[in-house]
């Protein structure tokens, strides 16, 4: 301590300035200094040692006969040991209630500190929550090679403790329960012991926490950024993030493949999303299946799938695949008691030295489109295929991922001549382009159909209609409401088992019509007739449209179950004039009616046309001179207007 030890040099200075024969006295003083400032020396120890020494200076002054002053200076040091001895006492009771303060705070922080030799590699000393940490007792780990208890991963964090500095990391420590902990740990390397004795070793300190549950809040967030949560395969940021980096560095070793399930949107609407859900994960389960080295699965969103392939050939890999996905697709599947059989459409696109992610995947999309288009399964794109123009693959790759929030079905009144009111509705296709605004059909429906997507339109028309037709039950003013439909998706064989469902669940299909363009029928009227009588049964109207436009149509009008033909506005927009459209119009009309047919005249758009058609004994007309094609919110408050004015009528 600073304090004894300047006192006792003072001392000796003291005695030598009074004689020099006290250098001995001296001598013995500087003795006692470098006892008395040993950091192992107590205050008990200091106290001894100075009486003890004083008591030898006595001797020393009392032999040598040094004179009164000697004695003096003997006397003052004597009584200068009282004090600094309580001094020191004071001292060691505030460095063992300091050190009772660091135990206690050790003891009940939620960390552990710890000692390790370099030299071995051994735990020197444990303190702090080593049992609720590490498993065990402090005693089961003095001694015990740091690597025996660790991850073998690991062991390079390790070997950087014996390293000057400070360091710290996160590390797996093995715990007793067989489980793994993550421990975060801060350490500095020190060097300890007599360095004149060649004794100094290099001592590592540090403090750990447990942050096992923070790494696995951090593993479960990248789980879920890189798992979809549906069906349990890649997500689509983590394939476009191995796609990038493949096409980085081996653009010519990788391709990309886009599965898109024919019909799903069928499966959602009839049987109900939970069902869709379903049938989704057990899909993802089968393509997880082919997920390997060299395939890479994802779910890029809604029913669409992605594979990332590499290889020496990623064609010959990618066309494999693809047949296994198909393959895989077209087994059976129960769900909700449904025996479900799928198809998809695969595209596939090989990379190139230049390539971005970009390119493949839009290269992808073409190939799909073209293999929905031609029912072949899957296509690798090798370039872009006539029957696409580039306008049209940009409508193509819109309405894909927005068919159903994008196009609405307007509906144009048709009119009873007799009367001039509304007793049914057509419902047309407009698509609310979020930058064109309103678009009509002629601009996108040739797109939809090379695109694959009719039977996607059918259904959100189909969707649309049984909407209107119940809001206006609902309101009281119950009209019949007519939808087109292609051959395509009279084809589906899931067309009746989805009407028999809406049919089950109170929908109105009475009043549901759907219209068949004639050439929609054209060698196809045989395949069809099962299901034309099936929709006759269930109650849904039948429509000929475009009637006169295309081949036998007597035929189709004997053999098909229509309950109504609607005579193409070709004829019906020069009636006026030509005395040809005239016969054709007026025998069509009398043919409907030795048929019980309804017939609707299309067209029309001026009101001497409309009389004219009256008297030519057609029933009812549709055109611009009795209402364009209007959202269903209008339509149905003319609906409601007009049931207000019969009612007016009436009552005068």
């Amino acid at each position: 301590d600073r304090a004894h030890v300047i006192h006792d040099a003072s001392a000796a200075l003291i005695l030598v300035a009074l004689a020099p024969v006290t250098w001995v006295v001296g001598l013995v003083v500087a003795m006692m200094v470098i006892v008395a400032s040993s950091p192992t020396l107590g205050a008990r120890g200091y106290l001894l040692l100075s009486y003890l020494f004083l008591g030898l200076f006595g001797a020393i002054v009392a032999a040598n006969d040094l004179g009164i002053d000697a004695v003096f200076a003997v006397a003052a040091a004597g009584l200068s040991v009282g004090p600094i001895g309580a001094y020191l006492r004071w001292r060691e009771a505030r460095i063992a209630d300091a050190a009772r303060r660091t135990d206690m705070l050790i003891e009940s922080s939620s960390a552990m500190f710890f000692e390790i030799d370099v030299a071995t590699m051994e735990l020197v000393s444990l303190r702090g929550q080593v049992e609720p940490i590490l498993g065990a007792d402090p005693s089961a780990f003095i001694g015990v090679r740091l690597k025996d208890r660790f991850h073998v991963d690991d062991h390079d964090v390790l070997d950087e403790l014996g390293d000057d500095g400070r360091i710290s990391s996160t590390i797996r420590y093995l715990h007793p329960d067989g489980k793994e902990r993550w421990l975060r740990f801060f350490a500095q390397t020190s060097a300890v012991g007599d360095a004149l004795a060649g004794e100094r070793s290099s001592i590592v300190t540090g403090v750990a926490i447990d942050v096992t549950a923070l790494e696995r809040s951090k593993q479960e967030l990248r789980h879920r950024a890189e798992t979809d949560a549906l069906t349990g395969l890649r997500a689509r940021d983590l394939m476009l993030e191995r796609l990038r980096d493949a096409l980085r560095f081996e653009p010519e070793r990788c391709a990309v493949a886009i599965v898109d399930l024919d019909d799903f949107k069928w499966i959602n609407d009839t049987m109900g999303h939970p069902a869709g859900d379903a049938l989704l994960r057990a899909i993802g389960t089968d393509l997880g299946s082919l997920e390997g080295d060299d395939v890479l699965v994802c779910r890029l969103g809604g029913d669409e799938f992605g594979l990332l392939i590499r290889g020496d050939d990623p064609r010959a890999v990618a066309e494999r695949t693809a047949r296994s996905v198909l393959d895989l697709l077209s087994l059976p599947r129960l769900i909700e008691r449904v025996d479900l059989q799928l198809s998809a459409s695969i595209g596939i696109a090989v990379g190139w030295q230049g390539a971005t992610s970009r390119d493949l995947l839009r290269d992808a999309d073409i190939a799909m489109y073209e293999a929905k288009r031609s029912r072949s399964g899957f296509r690798v794109f090798t370039n872009r295929p006539e029957s696409l123009t580039p306008s049209q693959l940009s409508t193509v790759a819109h309405l894909t991922r927005s068919l159903e929030a994008e196009v609405t079905l307007w509906f144009q009144p048709i009119i009873d001549l007799a009367t001039r009111r509304i007793v049914s509705v057509e419902g047309l296709a407009r698509w609310d382009h979020p930058e064109h605004g309103i678009l009509l059909p002629a601009s996108f429906l040739p797109a939809v159909e090379r695109g694959g997507m009719s039977e996607r339109l059918d259904w959100l028309a189909l969707s649309a209609a049984m909407a209107f037709a119940e809001r206006a039950v609902a309101q009281g003013t119950p009209v019949e409401v007519a939808v087109n439909m292609t051959a395509d998706g009279l084809r589906s064989d899931r067309l009746i088992p989805a009407l028999q469902k809406l049919l089950d669940d109170g929908q109105p299909l009475r009043y549901l019509t759907i219209e068949i363009s004639e050439r929609d029928l054209h060698d196809d009227i045989t395949a069809l007739q099962t299901t034309l009588t099936s929709l006759r049964e269930m109650g849904v109207g039948l429509a000929l449209d475009d009637y006169g436009t295309g081949f036998s149509s007597l035929i189709r009008l004997r053999n098909v179950p229509f309950t109504q033909v609607k005579i193409d506005r070709s004829f019906v927009s020069g009636v006026v004039g030509d005395r040809t459209d005239q016969a054709i119009v007026r025998s069509t009309a009398d043919l409907a009616t030795e048929l019980a047919l309804v017939t609707v005249a299309e067209g029309v758009e001026d009101d001497a046309t409309a009389d004219l058609l009256e008297h030519l004994r057609c029933g009812r007309a549709q055109g611009f001179v009795f209402g364009r094609p209007r959202p269903a919110d209008d339509v149905l408050a003319a609906l409601a207007h007009q049931r207000a004015t019969v009612a007016a009528a009436a009552n005068n």
